[in-house]
């Protein structure tokens, strides 16, 4: 598993989507596959 940091960038981003009403458990999906070295499909649009 990688070691993951969050900028202060990030986590203004991640405030601002959950205000605007945006699925965070998708974000927290696909970070979390991206830390246990996983791929994502590149058809999968999951922020939409």
């Amino acid at each position: 598993m990688k070691k993951l940091s969050q900028t202060k960038q990030f986590v203004r981003d991640v405030r601002r989507m959950h205000r605007r009403g945006k699925d965070i458990g998708k974000l927290k999906t696909v970070v979390g596959r991206l830390a246990q070295g996983g791929l994502l499909m590149q058809n999968t649009a999951l922020m939409h």
